[in-house]
């Protein structure tokens, strides 16, 4: 369960960074984040300690504590924005 006492980080940045109205992959650097995708359901971040170059977080806006607790529509819209946050960084970041 979410304890209120001690803010989670997904959470505040995605209270920070507000959905678009509509969907965009434009980077954008003003916060702590480095925000790369916003819509009103899901948003995508560089990782502040990436595994290798590119590695980005696609983060619901709802709370989950763990993957298994989403239901099966919101996994979906994680699936759906997998493929083009993945192109976007290949394509933006490293060239390809």
């Amino acid at each position: 369960m979410y304890n209120v006492d001690t803010p989670c980080h997904f959470c505040v940045i995605s209270s920070t960074n507000y959905p678009s109205q509509t969907p965009s992959i434009a980077a954008s650097p003003m916060n702590s984040a480095y925000v790369v995708l916003s819509t009103p359901t899901v948003f995508a971040v560089l990782d502040i300690a990436p595994l290798a170059r590119g590695h980005v977080l696609l983060i619901p806006r709802a709370h989950y504590e763990k993957l298994s607790d989403m239901d099966p529509d919101q996994s979906a819209v994680l699936g759906f924005w997998l493929p083009i946050v993945s192109r976007g960084v290949m394509a933006g970041l490293l060239g390809i």
